[in-house]
């Protein structure tokens, strides 16, 4: 029976008693044949109640939102619009959270999405034939965030705010896992998507100044503050974000004093926070060939030199960034220029530090990031047999200067910056204009330009024409997940990296190396036969992964970063930098005086002494990025 609410007369159908006569079948070839399909049930499995799930999810997140926006800011006004899947053609129901003004319904509302991917079973895996391979598609919650959701969202808010503006704040998934009784979880999730609005709608109020830093008060010290370490960190909806560097950018006051009392309000702001990995790229040196095409032969592990044997470049992978101060285009540039502390004095090589085996955990049986691993490529030690065999780095006598000295032979000077943006993450609201402007869309383009131009006082204009490429690599994804290692703690799919890939199957499956490496940079292949390839190799790593979604990897231009520092430092930033070691712990030089040149006497020198003597032989000088390697 239905019940129709809303009514004192409340209907109630009832079945009849009446017999009703069979239905006489036709012939197939009648005309009059209705075709069926499996898409389309009718009465079959049809009951009193629906078995979508979908309406419940719906409920008990908006029911949490609801009570966390009870006590918002009363300067706002937060309404959520559910979407629920059981009455709409959408496969997730979604919860939209809309912010107005509460003086001013007319400035304008901004919308932020959540999918509820709880609401409705996983997305089916299919298979295509790409290439003469056959490749899985794996499809994930953030692929139904498309254009008919968008417009089916669209007319939601319209008819909610008639003739008033709407400004899209984007949409991040609320994974599976989430939990809704998780106050703390609830709470991160609902500031995440306020912000998003807010933020939307601070930008295009009237009187609304962006960050200059010409303009700076100079009344604070800037630092930058680096840790290194293998820890993660949460993101809004509860999923780890690998973290192994923290680059964390606090003002200090210009009068503090050591002596200030803590509730003098003259403590240090911390502002913002960026994190990521260091990842290596296969990208060896070209060594100089004679005229018959043979190559200079490396040297054995050990001895001079002779050639360049540099076979990698170290790449930082942005994760998050985070903020305590804004979150508009120019902000998150300054948050870019803070991250580049990580290549300055080569800093990033204090990532790549190993884990000695006495202070490994009894549980932790492989340490994925161990650098020793590329002696599985590079035959440091000239094996005629062909085969390569680890670096043994992971004991308490390897000091930091044979890890300089490992890293100078074996890896590039320099650094890239890249970039992880998720898909429809809830990252995605302020990180996405970078994935937009990579892939060559005007406006983000635009945006991100013009952004540069007013965190520097437009001197940015002055060192990077408009139109020159802020971006390369483009075009690449990347899965993002989770999986539980051997403590029970949740951590990021992307601890699979080179090294990791490399320290796991090095041994005995080389080759795996070098197909992990082509994922990324073999371009001419399909991007869903590589995706492929890389899931299945995630998975023989780490057999639990759960994969949630994609993010877009961009890389910066060497020309666009030089030229954003440039022009940071020229509109009068000035920033220092704290950090657990330097480079001068990475390398085995003394200090030496630097007053040598001006006064050393020539053995030549006119003299009143009268004698006979040997000569002393000046030995060969290092410099901090010791092109040897040797114990």
């Amino acid at each position: 029976m239905s019940i129709q609410p809303g009514n004192n007369n409340t209907s109630i159908n009832q079945t009849s008693n009446t017999s009703v006569p069979p239905v006489q079948q036709q012939p197939a070839s009648s005309p009059g044949t209705q075709r069926w399909s499996f898409h389309n049930k009718g009465a079959f499995g049809k009951g009193p109640i629906g078995s979508v799930l979908g309406s419940e999810a719906l409920t008990n997140l908006q029911t949490a939102m609801a009570e966390e926006y009870k006590n918002s800011d009363e300067r706002m006004k937060v309404n959520l619009i559910p979407i629920d899947n059981a009455n709409e053609k959408a496969h997730f129901s979604c919860l939209v959270i809309c912010l107005t003004s509460a003086t001013d319904v007319k400035a304008g509302v901004a919308y932020h999405t959540l999918l509820i991917e709880a609401s409705a079973p996983a997305l089916t895996a299919r298979n295509e034939v790409i290439n003469q391979v056959n490749v899985e598609i794996f499809p994930v919650a953030s692929d139904a965030y498309d254009a008919d959701l968008i417009g089916m969202i669209t007319e939601r808010v319209r008819a909610a705010y008639p003739g008033v503006a709407f400004f899209n704040a984007s949409a991040a998934v609320v994974p599976r896992t989430f939990d809704i009784q998780n106050k703390s979880a609830v709470r991160a999730l609902a500031a995440n998507a306020g912000l998003a609005c807010a933020t939307e709608l601070e930008m295009r109020s009237s009187g609304f100044v962006d960050l200059d830093l010409s303009s700076f008060a100079g009344d604070s010290k800037l630092q930058v503050a680096l840790s290194f370490s293998n820890d993660h960190q949460e993101n809004p909806v509860g999923l780890p974000v690998r973290s192994d560097v923290s680059v964390n950018f606090i003002s200090q006051q210009n009068k503090w004093t050591p002596n200030a009392s803590v509730n003098s309000g003259d403590r240090a702001e911390h502002i913002g926070n960026v994190t990521g990995f260091v990842d290596l790229l296969w990208s060896p040196v070209v060594q100089p060939s004679n005229m018959y095409g043979g190559g200079y032969q490396q040297p054995v592990y050990g001895q001079q030199m002779m050639a360049p044997t540099q076979q990698y470049t170290a790449r930082f992978v942005i994760t998050s960034m985070r903020s305590d101060f804004a979150f508009t285009v120019p902000f998150q540039l300054l948050s870019l220029v803070t991250a580049m502390a990580v290549g300055a004095d080569a800093n990033w090589m204090q990532a790549l530090r190993p884990t000695p085996v006495s202070s490994v955990g009894k549980k932790r049986r492989v340490d994925l990031h161990d650098i020793g691993a590329i002696g599985y490529e590079v035959n440091a030690e000239m094996n005629t047999a062909g085969a390569s065999k680890r670096i043994v780095t992971n004991t308490d006598s390897f000091r930091p200067e044979q890890l300089g000295q490992l890293i100078s032979a074996f890896i590039r000077p320099g650094m890239l910056m890249s970039m992880d943006i998720p898909e429809v993450g809830p990252e995605s609201w302020y990180s996405g204009i970078f994935s937009s402007g990579a892939n060559s869309m005007h406006e983000a383009y635009e945006a991100l330009y013009n952004a540069a131009v007013k965190l520097t006082g437009r001197h940015f204009e002055n060192n990077f024409s408009r139109g020159t490429p802020m971006f390369d690599d483009v075009g690449n994804r990347v899965h993002m997940g989770y999986y539980t290692d051997d403590n029970g703690m949740k951590r990021d799919i992307r601890d699979i990296d080179y090294l990791a890939i490399a320290n796991l199957s090095g041994e005995l499956t080389p080759a795996t190396i070098r197909d992990w490496s082509d994922t990324f940079v073999r371009t001419g292949y399909p991007l869903p036969l590589r995706l492929s390839a890389r899931k299945k190799m995630i998975m023989h790593a780490l057999p639990d992964a759960v994969f949630t979604g994609y993010a877009n990897r961009v890389t910066f231009t060497t020309p666009f970063l030089e030229a954003l520092v440039l022009s940071c430092r020229q509109a009068g930033l000035d920033m220092f930098i704290t950090t657990p070691m330097n480079s001068g712990d990475l390398n085995n030089a003394r200090a030496v005086p630097s007053f040598i040149s001006n006064t050393i006497i020539p053995m030549n020198m006119p003299s009143v002494f009268n004698h006979s003597g040997g000569s002393m032989q000046v030995g060969q000088s290092y410099n901090n990025y010791d092109p040897r390697f040797s114990r």
